[in-house]
């Protein structure tokens, strides 16, 4: 018998592997809450100060990008900003109040945002290179550091300084007091007076050092989950067994590479059996959009391959050999956090891109064995932990 395979298959659909499914169901549903209502959702206050045609083009585009991560923007509009009313406002960290409060100054000469994470108490100050009445790509611009940053408020990651060294950042730096002047030194009265010494030019005042700007949060973070995968390879046959996975992340993609380690089984028909083991790799590109502030979905696509240690079992079996099978591989994604915690649940399919097929060879002919799915629907658990 030989043959090449991809994946791990299950002997005959035995009652064990039905409670597996049961029970990876049962906790799946009881992981993943209920989507989130509009009691949840959060709440920034903002502040803007710009001509009022340009204000409500930047309404519109923070309120539709902020409202696909679960949060409403209350907005109100003034003639400018006054960076000592960030440091000094009143903080409502009731259960009804704003997680995060913005100020837009495009009046200023420097165009500035500030950021006041009610939770922390952090100031974050971000420069903007844009004009009063900011064009597209400077409202784009506007847009992806407000939404970047209301999303590291979300997700708990410090941002900024304190109020009280922000303040601090604000006061002026003192001149130094000017040198006295010298007095022109006595002679005796016998010889003419000495032309006295000019007095000491006073030393230029230094100037006042600007402010340190905080630091920008990074724009990426790391995923580090584990869990259990299985994927179907015919009607009595599913591979099954732990996996480990690592993600990069950034607001708008997730690059991740998942190691797959498939429990050994037996594949069984007629007089002959073989028993395969098998591990893989997968690669893929996902593209997230947020449901609520802790809820999100994504769909992905990658490549990867599967290795397989075949070994023929029976009268006249042939030494056991590797098999490896390239794969293609599409997936939807829903994922929950619980602060740094994450837990999702991953519906997919790899398709065979060599269409793996099982071979005996008998003293008349040559016939298949076994063919297994090129199209194989696959599901996980996962559990893991975001930084």
């Amino acid at each position: 018998m030989s043959g090449r395979k991809n994946g791990v298959a299950t002997a005959p659909w035995p009652e064990r592997l039905e409670r597996v499914v049961l029970f990876l169901l049962l906790v799946a549903a009881l992981a993943l809450p209920r989507t989130g209502t509009a009691a949840e959702r959060e709440r920034v206050n903002a502040v803007l100060a710009s001509d009022p045609a340009a204000i409500e083009k930047i309404l519109a585009a923070l309120r539709a990008s902020l409202d696909r991560q679960g949060v409403d923007l209350v907005a109100v509009s003034v003639d400018r900003i006054d960076p000592l009313d960030v440091a000094r406002h009143p903080l409502d960290r009731s259960a009804a109040g704003p997680v995060a409060y913005l100020w837009l100054d495009l009046t200023a000469t420097q165009p500035t945002m500030y950021l006041l994470d009610v939770r922390s108490g952090l100031v974050y100050v971000r420069p903007l290179a844009v004009r009063a009445d900011p064009d597209a790509v400077e409202l784009e611009l506007i847009r992806l550091v407000v939404d970047s940053s209301v999303e590291a408020i979300l997700k708990g990651r410090a941002l900024g300084v304190s109020r009280d060294e922000f303040e601090r950042s604000l006061a002026p730096v003192p001149a130094p007091e000017a040198a006295p002047k010298a007095k022109p030194a006595l002679e005796p009265k016998p010889e003419p007076a000495a032309k006295p010494e000019p007095a000491a030019k006073p030393e230029p005042a230094a100037k006042p050092e600007p402010a340190a700007e905080p630091e920008p949060a990074s724009e990426s973070t790391w995923a580090i989950t584990a869990g259990y995968s299985g994927t179907m390879l015919s009607t009595d046959a599913i591979a099954q067994g732990p996996e480990l996975s690592a993600e990069r992340r950034w607001l708008r993609l997730r690059l991740g590479v998942t190691l797959l380690q498939q429990l050994p089984l037996a594949v069984t028909r007629g007089d002959l059996d073989m028993r395969l083991l098998s591990s893989g790799i997968r690669i893929v590109a996902a593209f997230p959009t947020a449901i609520t502030s802790h809820l999100s979905a994504s769909l992905g696509l990658g490549a990867g391959a599967d290795a397989t240690r075949v070994t023929p079992r029976g009268n006249g079996a042939q030494p056991a050999f590797w098999a490896t099978d390239p794969m293609l591989v599409a997936m939807a994604t829903l994922e929950h956090a619980f602060g740094a915690a994450v837990v999702s649940v991953r519906i997919g399919v790899d398709m065979d891109l060599l269409a793996t097929r099982y071979l005996v060879a008998r003293s008349d002919a040559t016939s298949v064995l076994w063919t297994p799915w090129r199209w194989r629907p696959s599901a996980a658990l996962r559990f893991g932990f975001a930084f």
